[in-house]
């Protein structure tokens, strides 16, 4: 998909209908696996599967104390997949163009830029643990809870530390609230099948609740 709007949006209901039911889900993982590159659009493939590491202790806790932690697994991971894809197919500013033409240039514009920095945040957390993987392949440190509790504090000292620059910076540049924006978004015919199929997909989810 080209069109940013499109994207966010197929993003958003692909990951409500998978949430919602198993048919759901299962309409949702098709078409993650017609109109995406599937794991080859994966941006950080380790992140991916430390997520669905969780999601199946999770699941586990879940299916011993209540039942259900298949259904959950399931669902959920199409929910991690459709959000992989949407964070490999984003582009640089995209997140403010979509909130400009939703919402303005002064609501939408405070909207997507809050989002855009948050993204910037996600990306170079992601790049932080993989150099910080590189560094204890290369030192020979073994992954025990005695050294991920330091590293873990230092992720988040800086992103806290990188958080205030950004502050600081929108500050030093008299930043108060909104801004001007006139946003063009690309719409290949291409991209029209993807988009009835997240409305069918939505679809099926709201017609077999299960």
């Amino acid at each position: 998909m080209q069109d940013g709007r499109l994207k966010i949006l197929s993003a958003t209901v692909l990951s409500v209908a998978a949430f919602l039911s198993i048919a759901g889900a299962v309409a949702a993982l098709a078409w993650w696996l017609l109109f995406t590159p599937r794991v080859r659009g994966i941006r950080n493939p380790r992140a991916v599967l430390f997520f669905l590491a969780i999601l199946c202790v999770t699941a586990v806790v879940l299916q011993v104390t209540a039942g259900g932690g298949l259904s959950y697994l399931f669902r959920m991971t199409v929910v991690v997949l459709v959000a992989a894809w949407y964070h490999g197919a984003r582009k640089s500013g995209e997140l403010l163009e979509v909130a400009v033409s939703f919402f303005g240039n002064r609501t939408g514009f405070d909207l997507g830029l809050l989002a855009e920095m948050a993204a910037r945040s996600l990306d170079l957390l992601l790049e932080d643990v993989g150099m910080m993987e590189i560094a204890w392949k290369m030192k020979g440190t073994p992954r025990r809870l005695k050294t991920l509790t330091p590293a873990l504090t230092l992720l988040l000292h800086r992103q806290m530390q990188q958080s205030g620059e950004q502050a600081s910076l929108l500050a030093l540049r008299g930043y108060t609230g909104g801004g001007s924006l006139c946003p063009a978004f690309p719409f290949p015919r291409r991209d029209l099948p993807a988009a009835c199929s997240v409305l069918l997909a939505a679809a099926i989810a709201l017609a077999i609740p299960l």
